[in-house]
């Protein structure tokens, strides 16, 4: 089977459109979901101009197979509520799930030009990495408003668990796996768009990068 992000990327190169958004088959957009991110994209884009790499994303609402809502939150729920849109922090937690992502056009262009591997194992999902390439080389907002409800069973468990510190302590293991994988996808990060980065952001970067691998 292709890996989900492998078909997200790959698309991203046949788009011509002025923005870009995902979603797939499982996807239940609330009707002001498009709305509402593109006057958060137009601000961007009167604050920054078209030709920066900007995203907006949204949170969700969580609910079961038959779209009864069990956490109003996503982000809370999945214990992300207080991660900021820093480079720093967004190197090692992912906070924008696909299907609130919308971008504009230049940023699809930067993540087209980072990823000349799709199958590339470091990139670990199509989400992260178009939020990392937005938030390195332009501009990330995040919309605490759910736009998007997220149908939760047992094919899709991802993000699902509230990370607190017992799960820390149970999922050690895959913790740390999860761990070093994010520091090899900075590295490519990196290695890809290091030259592109505004140079405040490549230092933050690359010191982020480092402090992890040395921990």
């Amino acid at each position: 089977m292709v890996p989900h992000k492998v078909i997200f990327l790959d698309i991203l190169r046949y788009s011509k459109n002025e923005y870009f958004a995902f979603s797939d088959q499982d996807d239940y957009w609330l009707p002001e979901k498009m709305t509402l991110c593109l006057k958060y994209l137009h601000n961007l884009e009167e604050k920054y101009g078209k030709k920066s790499p900007l995203m907006v994303y949204t949170d969700m609402s969580v609910t079961d197979s038959n779209l009864k809502i069990t956490a109003s939150s996503f982000l809370e729920n999945s214990g992300k509520e207080k991660i900021g849109d820093s480079v720093q922090e967004l190197l090692i937690t992912s906070v924008a799930a696909g299907c609130t992502i919308v971008g504009n056009a230049e940023l699809r262009k930067v993540i087209v030009k980072a990823t000349d591997n799709v199958f590339d194992e470091k990139i670990l999902m199509h989400d992260w990495w178009t939020l990392l390439v937005a938030a390195c080389c332009g501009h990330v907002l995040g919309i605490r408003t759910p736009t998007v409800l997220y149908r939760q069973h047992n094919t899709n468990s991802v993000g699902a668990e509230r990370y607190n510190v017992f799960s820390k302590i149970r999922n050690q293991k895959e913790n740390a796996r999860k761990y070093w994988a994010s520091c090899k996808q900075a590295e490519l990060l990196y290695n890809k768009l290091g030259e592109f980065m505004p140079c405040k952001k490549k230092e933050h970067h690359r010191r982020s990068h480092f402090n992890n691998v040395c921990q």
